[in-house]
């Protein structure tokens, strides 16, 4: 489906939390006309619809017919459900991460979209974080990618396990700059505050022999969300939550510090939506597309099938 506009109708489905902030972006946009909302809580749809001077739609179908593209911030349950709705109608996709729940559901939204030349993009949010753009010119061929990322307990996002929720963001990140095919994955974990798993550490390794390590948890009691990255002339070391970035470097017989200039100004959900609606505008695949968030699911899938066997082993029990 190809569309020379300078200007997309664009709606909302699922105005909790991430969606009204999503809803909060797009009445910040100028090449966007942001057209409604529809969510399943009648008061909360009409309160965002007031507050942004939109439409509060009846129906998910009558949302989709008035628009050209959706930005789908249902829970992770329902994003298959409505994403297929999406595309069947012809309609491009913005899809909060992870994709969809199951690796099936994931590969048919993908070609679906392929099918029909339809934009699919996946929210992986930290991809847009100002010191990831300062740092992304400098990571080449990485051979050890470590990741730690842990947060206070919050009901918000514990229908899906950790690694869906919280890992899937340092994946995706690391998978961008690991163009291989993962050989090998060991993962250890275990549910804590809920029953699915709360805190998880994983090693994958990769054809080309790269590494990620990846340590995650939503029960501590402050926040980290750091990236280290090994390559062969320098080490990368990021803060993704104070927006920092800087690197030592080899030049000759020198060893270097060199602070990166981050834009800290940067919004990254608005830089995101952004990049959605100029992909439609220029007729191009999304920064983060759709195979994207599809590979990002299938080696969070793997780390927790593996977490979930030594579970098993231990008589300790996990509900997905």
């Amino acid at each position: 489906m190809e569309m020379l506009i300078d200007k997309i109708r664009i709606g909302i489905i699922g105005v909790g939390y991430l969606g009204s902030l999503h809803a909060r972006v797009l009445s910040e946009i100028k090449n966007v006309d942001f057209v409604g909302v529809y969510d399943i809580d009648n008061e909360r749809k009409i309160k965002i619809a007031n507050a942004y001077k939109v439409k509060a739609f009846e129906s998910e179908e009558e949302l989709i017919d008035n628009v050209d593209a959706v930005i789908c911030a249902v829970p992770t349950k329902h994003h298959y459900r409505v994403g297929i709705k999406v595309l069947n109608k012809n309609k491009h996709l913005f899809i909060e991460k992870p994709i969809s729940e199951t690796i099936e559901q994931g590969e048919e939204l993908v070609n679906l979209s392929n099918k029909k030349k339809l934009k699919l993009m996946v929210g992986h949010i930290e991809r847009f974080n100002p010191a990831i753009l300062a740092s992304e010119k400098f990571i080449k061929e990485p051979f050890y990618i470590e990741t730690l990322r842990i947060a206070p307990f919050n009901p918000r996002g514990t229908d899906v396990d950790v690694i869906k929720d919280l890992m899937i963001h340092d994946l995706d990140i690391a998978l961008n700059y690991i163009k291989s095919e993962p050989v090998f994955v060991h993962a250890v974990g275990a549910p804590v505050l809920t029953d699915k798993i709360d805190i998880a550490s994983a090693r994958v390794e990769f054809k080309n022999s790269a590494i990620i390590s990846l340590t995650v948890s939503r029960v501590s009691l402050k926040k980290v969300r750091e990236i280290r990255i090994f390559q062969n002339d320098r080490y990368i070391s990021i803060n993704l939550l104070s927006k920092e970035s800087y690197m030592i470097v080899k030049e000759e017989d020198a060893i270097l510090p060199y602070f990166l200039d981050v834009d800290e100004n940067l919004e990254p959900l608005k830089v995101e939506v952004q990049e959605f609606i100029n992909s439609i505008i220029e007729n191009r695949k999304p920064k983060v597309s759709g195979e994207d968030g599809l590979k990002a699911l299938k080696i969070a899938q793997l780390i927790l099938e593996d977490i979930e066997r030594r579970l098993k082993n231990l008589n300790v029990p996990t509900k997905r």
